[in-house]
């Protein structure tokens, strides 16, 4: 019994076989990150032509899973149920390499660990300002492979004035910069960064173009062929 709503945004002229990427939180991004826009401006000459699916917050019916097990129940249905209905309809790319995750602030943390949990699935993930406490990053950090096993395309940026709490211990940008630092320890080279800005769609939305360039840069014969 469970839902989840889906908008889809299709570029102009698109075949099949073009890549995917579901935007977690989707309504947000949409709304507030302004990602339609941008994707309007950024393909072809800058972003490979792809399909971006904004993807809401399940809404798990009369049967919800248990707490402990709500991670796993929104990577398997990002992973077993979206992608594959959106490959079916669409015709998108089946295989790791073309989709990808994307999320922001606390989405992001479910977009890292659906990832890593289903590498097979998918096989890009951009993350901004990923959100978690000590307990969240330990969870996602047993799910990691090296990337010789797991070869995820990865971008990961936050904001030097991030989000954190003195009174209650814990700082987002120290989070994000350990969790960059665990990746590189893995053999991962994550794109981005730490930007002069807070967190926050005003400041995200600012690097849409650095989290799609990354995922799925423009072949070089479109880039030129714009130019």
């Amino acid at each position: 019994g469970s839902r989840v709503s889906v908008r889809v945004y299709v570029p102009a002229g698109v075949e099949k076989g073009r890549p995917l990427a579901l935007v977690l939180d989707g309504d947000a991004a949409r709304e507030k990150g302004l990602l339609p826009r941008s994707l309007d401006n950024l393909i072809p000459s800058r972003v490979a032509p792809l399909l971006v699916a904004f993807v809401s917050r399940p809404e798990w019916g009369e049967k919800p899973p248990p707490e402990e097990e709500t991670e796993d129940a929104v990577a398997n249905l990002l992973a077993h149920d979206v992608a594959p209905f959106l490959e079916r309809r669409y015709g998108t790319d089946p295989s790791p390499q073309g989709r990808a995750l994307v999320g922001t602030g606390f989405a992001a943390w479910s977009a890292a660990y659906a990832a890593f949990r289903h590498p097979a699935v998918f096989g890009a993930l951009g993350l901004q300002s990923l959100s978690m406490l000590d307990t969240d990053q330990d969870l996602l950090e047993k799910q990691v492979r090296t990337a010789a096993e797991v070869p995820l395309r990865i971008y990961l940026d936050w904001g030097r004035y991030d989000r954190r709490s003195t009174r209650e211990a814990w700082d987002m940008r120290r989070a994000n910069q350990r969790f960059d630092a665990f990746l590189r320890g893995r053999g991962y080279r994550p794109a981005g960064g730490e930007a002069p800005e807070g967190a926050g769609w005003a400041g995200w939305r600012n690097r849409t173009d650095r989290v799609f360039e990354a995922l799925f840069p423009a072949p070089p014969a479109a880039a030129a062929a714009v130019a």
